[in-house]
C-alpha cells in the first residue's frame, strides 16, 4: 500500500510533463486584440494548399482555415538551386507567398543545400489572414 501511495503522485507528475502544450508560433491581431496562435501549412511549395491558424483566444481556441496558393521559388544565385563549380553548398534564402480569399502572407527564410536542391528549413510570414494581421514563424520542409 505504501508503494502505491508513492507511485501515484510520480505517475501524475510524469503525465503532466508529457502533456505540456507546444509553444505557439504566431501572433494574430484583430480589432478584439492580440492573441497567440499556432500556424501551419499543408501543401506543396508551388500550388494549392491549406493554411490553418488555431487562435488561443480567452474564450477558447478558434480554428481558422483557408485555401491558399503557395508560391516559393527556392534556389540561390547559382542556377535556381543547382550547386556546381563555384557554387558551394551554403545556406541560401527563399521567398514564400501564400495567397487566397482573405489571405495574403509574404516572407521566406533560410534554405540549405540537400541532394541537388535547396530545401527550406525555417520561415517567417507576415500579412493578412481572414480578418486579422498575422505574424508566424517556424520550421518547415516544403514538398
Amino acid at each position: 500500500m505504501r508503494v502505491l501511495l508513492v507511485a501515484i503522485p510520480l505517475l501524475l507528475l510524469a503525465s503532466n510533463v508529457t502533456a505540456a502544450p507546444s509553444v505557439p508560433n504566431a501572433v494574430y491581431t484583430t480589432t478584439s486584440g492580440v492573441t497567440l496562435a499556432d500556424f501551419s501549412y499543408a501543401g506543396p511549395c508551388n500550388g494549392q494548399g491549406t493554411a490553418t491558424l488555431v487562435v488561443h483566444a480567452p474564450g477558447g481556441d478558434q480554428t481558422l482555415t483557408a485555401s491558399v496558393t503557395s508560391t516559393s521559388p527556392t534556389g540561390g544565385a547559382c542556377g535556381a538551386g543547382l550547386r556546381c563549380l563555384d557554387c558551394p553548398p551554403v545556406p541560401t534564402a527563399f521567398a514564400w507567398e501564400l495567397k487566397g480569399n482573405g489571405v495574403l502572407l509574404v516572407g521566406g527564410g533560410p534554405a540549405v543545400y540537400e541532394q541537388y536542391s535547396d530545401q527550406p528549413v525555417a520561415f517567417q510570414l507576415q500579412g493578412t489572414f481572414l480578418g486579422g494581421a498575422l505574424e508566424a514563424h517556424g520550421t518547415i520542409k516544403l514538398a
